[in-house]
């Protein structure tokens, strides 16, 4: 028998229609913990640039891999976390701001 729907959260939910894109960064400054969490991100991420990453998973699986990298974190490291909101959610307050300000073809400076 499953669950009734009023207990399902579609945001925790480990449902690849529930995946979206995220990406990670990190800024260590001992070379040890910074290799230790690249490794931890590049088994599950791919890696853009020397401390960024991005990766496609539910908001479930981000958490989890967020605090498996928390436990190798100390003082001062940081790892932050975005995830990527979709174009069509942003396209119509867009279009809106638009045409309260239109801005000139060009710029004299």
């Amino acid at each position: 028998m499953s669950a009734p729907m009023s207990s399902y959260n579609p945001t925790t939910a480990k449902h690849p229609a529930n995946a979206r894109h995220w990406i990670m960064a990190y800024d260590i400054s001992n070379n040890r913990r910074r290799r230790r969490i690249a490794r931890l991100l590049e088994g599950q991420a791919q890696r853009i640039q020397r401390s960024v990453f991005s990766t496609v998973c539910t908001q479930h699986e981000a958490v989890a891999l967020l605090s498996q990298a928390q436990a190798l974190l100390l003082g001062d490291d940081q790892l932050i976390a975005w995830p990527v909101v979709k174009h069509s959610a942003l396209d119509k307050p867009w279009k809106q701001q638009q045409k309260r300000a239109a801005l000139p073809a060009y710029w004299i400076v």
